[in-house]
Order: C-alpha cells, then sequence, then structure tokens
C-alpha cells in the first residue's frame, strides 16, 4: 500500500472518530452552553428537560419552534424563581391529530403539559373541533382542560383573563394564499382579553411566516395592535413572542438564548 493511500485511509479513520465523539457529546455540551444563559438543571429545571425532549424535534423542519419555546420557559421559570407557585397557560387551538407529530405540528399542548407536570397550574385550551376533547384526554393529564368553542367566545366570556401567564394564539388555520382570514381572527382574540391581561403575561402567536416576499403569518395584525399599545415583541420567528412589561434582568437572560440558539455550534448538535 502506498504512503499516500495510508495517509488517507488514517485520515478517514481520524475524521470518523471525531464525528462519533462529537456526536456522542451532543448529550452535555449543549447543556454546558445552555448554563452559560443562566439556565440550570436546580434553577429551570424545565428548560432542560426541554432541550432534552423537544428542541431538537421541533427544530426539524422549517417551522423552528425550539428558541421560541425555550424563551416562553425561560421566562416562566423566572416567575417560579420569584416564588410564584402557580400558573395558567391558555391555548387558542388544540391537540386534535393522531399520531403525536411534533415536527410538523408543535404540539404545543402536549409540551404545556409537560411543563404543568412539573410545575403547578392549569392549561385551559380551546377548539372548534369537538374531537380535540378526545384526543386530549388520551394523550395529555387532567392539569388540562379542553373546551370546544369559538375561540372569541371563550375568550370574550373568560373570568380568569387576570390570571393568565402564557396566551398562545394558533386557532384559525392559515392559507397562505389569503391570510387575512386567519389573521384578523387572531386580531380579534387579542382585542377582546388585551385590557384584562397582567404585567408580565407572555402572548405567542404561532406560523408566521414570508410568502412571495410578504408576511403572511397568523400574527402579523397582533404584532402591529401590540406595538401600539408598547408591548415588546422578545422573539421574532416561526413563532412571535410578546411580553407585556417585561423585567429587564429576564430580557438580558433572552438575548443570550436568542444569540446561543442562533450560533452554528447549536444548530451542528440540534
Amino acid at each position: 500500500m502506498s504512503r499516500l493511500k495510508k495517509w488517507m485511509y488514517a485520515l478517514i479513520a481520524i475524521a470518523g472518530i471525531v464525528f462519533i465523539v462529537l456526536k456522542l457529546s451532543c448529550h452535555w455540551l449543549p447543556s454546558c452552553w445552555i448554563n452559560s444563559t443562566g439556565i440550570t438543571k436546580e434553577t429551570h429545571p424545565f428548560c432542560n428537560q426541554f432541550m432534552t425532549e423537544f428542541y431538537k424535534p421541533l427544530n426539524a423542519t422549517h417551522r423552528k419552534r425550539g428558541p421560541s419555546f425555550l424563551i416562553t420557559f425561560f421566562l416562566l421559570e423566572q416567575k417560579a424563581l420569584r416564588g410564584q407557585k402557580d400558573f395558567l397557560i391558555v391555548e387558542t387551538g388544540s391537540l386534535r391529530t393522531e399520531p403525536i407529530n411534533i415536527p410538523a405540528d408543535g404540539a404545543s399542548t402536549i409540551i404545556f403539559d409537560a411543563f404543568l407536570k412539573i410545575h403547578n397550574g392549569t392549561l385551559r385550551t380551546v377548539d372548534l373541533d369537538p374531537k380535540c376533547q378526545g384526543v386530549i384526554r388520551k394523550y395529555c393529564s387532567e392539569k388540562v382542560i379542553a373546551y370546544t368553542s369559538d375561540s372569541v367566545k371563550f375568550l370574550e366570556t373568560f373570568n380568569e383573563a387576570e390570571k393568565i401567564d402564557v396566551l398562545y394564539l394558533d386557532s384559525f388555520d392559515l392559507d397562505v394564499t389569503n391570510p387575512e382570514p386567519s389573521a384578523e381572527h387572531h386580531l380579534k382574540e387579542i382585542e377582546i382579553i388585551f385590557d384584562c391581561l397582567k404585567k408580565g403575561t407572555i402572548i405567542i402567536v404561532d406560523d408566521n411566516l414570508v410568502y412571495k416576499g410578504k408576511p403572511v403569518g397568523k400574527g402579523y395584525l397582533v404584532e402591529k395592535f401590540l406595538k401600539d399599545k408598547g408591548v415588546p415583541m422578545i422573539f421574532d420567528g416561526y413563532q412571535k413572542v410578546f411580553q407585556i412589561a417585561p423585567d429587564p434582568k429576564d430580557i438580558e437572560g433572552v438575548s443570550k438564548i436568542r444569540d446561543l440558539t442562533s450560533s452554528l455550534k447549536m444548530r451542528f448538535f440540534f
């Protein structure tokens, strides 16, 4: 065997070993990076569980929901660190498809339920489709309460609006060739309940994208409404995340998470 071939085989072997080592280390390297943002298993237990169980499938398609969900749970666990013992999450648009497909559907109902298995609280989710209640009973815990109703009517009569920690808007299905009906419906949702929401409430709108050079997602009208109300957007991606009067210290953490999750090293491992 020629010396050149020996070198080639040696380089291939070294490259293979390096690749295997890097892949095996993916279980601890991302944790090290996440710890650099101030997130630890002791202070933010669900954020660490989220990175292990949900982040990769949520980022497996162009619908990259991983960073926005991570930021949301970071903010919620910041509230827990300040002493909050109970959380209320309200979701428009419920889990409805079987089998569960996190990369394609996001499965927010499942993910919020997982959060509430660590932290006390309730998820109240509403959908027009009555079959959602059966799907939710099958896959979710008793902390998830499902309603069958038009989401605007549901929010209009919701009597615990002042307790909401997360308002997740994902109801009226989006047609990218005719986005106005969906965007207008989500605008009605936020308009009907906004004045009742408390300081610190997180508002998320799913399914935002650009189609033929134009923003066509569910949230572009909600974004304008909240901007006029002085509510900052703290993450802009496939999901838009806003928070009413955010804590400046929390925003520092959000910025670190946003920078980390957009980095090349995170994309390599996830």
